[in-house]
């Protein structure tokens, strides 16, 4: 996988030392609530090492999430970049650097603007934060799936309650499901209609899952190790 390194030099992760446990985030993967729920403090990585050099000793958790689904977050939440016009699917650089202008896909079907948007991505091999693999995250932080305790978004509560029980852990608040572009934006009805976009065309599935290959196999593969 190759990925630009010119706009992001370090990845974030939060550590809580009472449980000796880092939590690796991962963009539009329930990201504001765990980061809540956790309530650790953040350090840094830089090239797949931490600043200080240390490393990453004790438990770790990321939560895994279909990448058929995290896409349609995805796309909403680039979609408000291109609604303000501070960018567009069809620009080579996604983003403008000074004066920005108008393309046909603001008059476009909802449909259309998504389909541009994966073109976006196979073009400009992931041009944003948020829409990077997630198996890049973990990659980083120079950790392999089997270094870590994966969380499935399918099920995050049970899961989270699961993770506790196995180390021990005493949360101090309860998971608190926040959607904050779908809350800010309400974005539901348009989010259906891409979801029903998905699922009635085989060849769209298949397009998404070669973009995000390494996603869809690990996440196959644990949702097949807990059948």
């Amino acid at each position: 996988m190759i990925l630009p390194r010119t706009r992001f030099e370090r990845i974030t992760l939060y550590y809580k030392d009472k449980w000796s446990c880092y939590y690796i985030p991962i963009p539009k993967n329930a990201n504001t609530s765990v980061t809540k729920w956790f309530n650790g403090h953040s350090v840094f990585t830089k090239h797949g090492q931490q600043y200080t050099g240390e490393v990453l000793e004790g438990v770790k958790f990321l939560v895994l999430r279909n990448p058929l689904k995290r896409i349609i977050s995805m796309f909403f939440h680039m979609l408000q970049e291109v609604n303000k016009g501070k960018a567009s699917f069809k620009e080579y650089g996604f983003y403008f650097k000074k004066n920005h202008i108008e393309y046909p896909e603001f008059k476009i079907s909802l449909v259309d603007r998504f389909n541009l948007f994966l073109d976006s991505i196979k073009k400009n091999k992931f041009y944003d934060l948020h829409i990077f693999p997630q198996i890049f995250f973990l990659k980083e932080t120079g950790l392999s799936p089997e270094d870590v305790d994966i969380l499935l978004f399918d099920d995050l509560e049970r899961d989270i309650d699961n993770f506790c029980k196995k180390y021990g852990f005493i949360p101090t608040q309860e998971l608190e499901t926040l959607n904050i572009t779908k809350n800010k934006f309400g974005l539901g009805s348009q989010q259906e209609e891409i979801q029903k976009y998905i699922d009635s065309h085989i060849d769209v599935q298949n397009k998404m899952k070669i973009l995000y290959q390494e996603d869809w196999d690990l996440y196959n593969k644990i949702k097949d190790s807990r059948s």
